[in-house]
């Protein structure tokens, strides 16, 4: 749906609809000209105030517009630029009669302060499309983003292309070369699109490469093509040719989950496992010496979904992901990320992409025991010092209260004890339940009530930082954490409005509490 050349709402239905040759617009003409139904649809002409449309404030970013959210991430840095793949959703994944009817639009950057919103690179063009996860990668020095053909989801697996892919394989060991425009049946399984520019401008290149239906292609240290299939298939495979000729090295790599990629840092290799999984072993050891973080307790996951890494300049590394608000799809988050020498990973904010703030005002020198405070405003940056008084085993809680005391709001705990910091649904008068971790059964990555276990810097007087962000079109608050500058977690409250703050420690002091009004975020061009 356009209105005056700008896209309103999108749903990519699968037929067409039943128009009587005797129905009428209903039209008020005060606001409505002229409205027509086009069959097949047409695309305006897009308006732009400039060349590039260009946007400031990217941390919890979602697309302009009722209802448009921010599904899968994928980053890649070349020549210069910081690149943000993510699937567009409507919906929290129900258009298209549920199949999602997703497509990878397109971010870039080359200072993290201005950000390019490039044309979609992948757009649906065919009635047959849903696009799922793939990972951008560079080959033959050109610019590529690998992702997959949920045709399933629209047609039986009969009628696709995924039955003749399967049948050559089997016959010939690996896999072959099917164009869409010559194959029978309808298009299935993994492609990848070129960037004409090494920029954006991308061009499908409408060639089947490999039946499974979530590609995360790469090239390996060494310079060997690799690809790690998800959704459909699985393993590790190799190949001379994008195309084809993928060959199955190892078909019980990588250990589990989908959406998984490969990422080396330093001297450690790390398989990311979508929502839960994370492996690592050292750069020089064989597949067989991965370990499993998470079951340990010694992951990265603070509320982020499908986390995508990418090194920059410096040595530096960012993750970026997102977080779902009320369904599947919600808004952007990117984290720096931080190495220990044992290759355990740690996360921080990212100075120069958290929103700006007002000069901050102190709210107390000191808090020992209880307190309350207004908040003034319901979007804010709180920041604090944790001193132990007596020993290392305290605990601290804040919650985050609506002005109802008769409502829940949230609360934000850290038991320096037991290691363990966590987000739940808090009460004026009491410290809330201990959550579960995901090594326990939690699920971090819905948001909600968790907890996270092995902080990092906290076994000495650290900082802390919590930012809280009201936002309409989310219809709720974000509060974001950040642990002695090494750790971070983060939940997402519907219909939280936080007016109050209510501190209760424990064997520590809380030194040097000030809070900072969040800036307005700038409007685009």
């Amino acid at each position: 749906m356009y209105v005056d050349g700008e896209m309103l709402d999108n749903d990519f239905p699968f037929g067409y609809p039943h128009w009587s040759e005797n129905a009428q617009w209903k039209l008020d003409p005060e606001l409505v000209k002229r409205a027509a139904l086009y069959l097949p649809g047409i695309k305006p002409t897009k308006r732009l105030t400039q060349p590039a449309d260009t946007m400031s404030g990217i941390q919890y970013w979602t697309p302009r517009g009722h209802n448009n959210w921010v599904g899968d991430v994928e980053t890649i840095y070349y020549q210069g630029r910081y690149h943000v793949f993510y699937l567009y959703d409507r919906r929290h994944h129900q258009s298209k009669f549920g199949c999602g009817a997703h497509y990878f639009e397109h971010l870039s950057t080359t200072d993290f302060k201005t950000w390019t919103e490039h044309e979609a690179a992948t757009p649906l063009e065919q009635q047959w499309e849903c696009i799922g996860t793939g990972v951008p990668f560079v080959y033959s020095n050109q610019l590529c983003l690998s992702y997959g053909l949920h045709t399933t989801r629209v047609y039986p697996e009969a009628k696709t292309t995924l039955p003749r892919q399967w049948e050559y394989l089997k016959r010939n060991g690996h896999t072959g070369t099917f164009k869409e425009d010559t194959t029978p049946g309808v298009p299935a399984g993994a492609t990848y699109a070129l960037s004409t520019d090494g920029i954006s401008n991308f061009s499908k290149s409408h060639v089947m490469f490999h039946p499974c239906q979530n590609p995360s292609v790469f090239t390996a240290p060494g310079g060997k093509l690799l690809m790690i299939a998800n959704y459909g298939s699985k393993g590790l495979w190799e190949s001379e040719s994008l195309d084809g000729g993928w060959r199955c090295m190892n078909p019980d790599f990588p250990p589990g989950g989908d959406c998984t990629i490969f990422f080396r840092w330093g001297r450690f290799d790390y398989i990311i496992g979508g929502l839960t999984g994370l492996w690592s072993k050292p750069a020089d050891a064989p597949d067989t010496a991965y370990e499993d973080l998470a079951r340990r307790g010694l992951d990265f996951y603070d509320g982020s979904n499908v986390p995508a890494l990418t090194e920059i300049p410096g040595g530096r590394v960012l993750m970026a992901a997102w977080i779902p608000i009320r369904g599947w799809g919600g808004t952007l988050l990117i984290r720096e990320l931080t190495q220990l020498p044992d290759g355990r990973i740690g996360s921080k904010w990212m100075k120069g992409i958290m929103p700006e703030t007002a000069k901050p005002s102190e709210l107390a020198s000191r808090v020992a025991d209880a307190a309350n405070f207004p908040t003034r405003a319901q979007s804010f940056l709180l920041t604090f010092n944790v001193r132990p008084r007596d020993s290392k085993n305290g605990r601290f809680r804040v919650c985050f209260q609506p002005e109802s005391p008769e409502q829940h709001g949230c609360e934000f705990q850290i038991d320096l004890g037991k290691q363990r910091a966590q987000f739940a649904s808090g009460v004026p008068d009491q410290f809330a339940t201990p959550q579960k971790s995901l090594r326990e059964g939690g699920a971090p990555h819905q948001v909600g009530n968790y907890s996270i276990e092995h902080l990092l810097g906290v076994e000495k007087p650290f900082s802390m930082r919590v930012l809280v962000k009201r936002d309409e079109k989310i219809g709720g608050t974000i509060i974001d954490a950040e642990i002695a500058g090494q750790r971070t977690i983060i939940t997402y409250r519907p219909d939280l409005s936080v007016d109050k703050l209510m501190f209760a420690t424990g064997g520590l002091e809380l030194h040097d509490l000030r809070l900072s009004q969040l800036l307005p975020d700038q409007p685009r061009p």
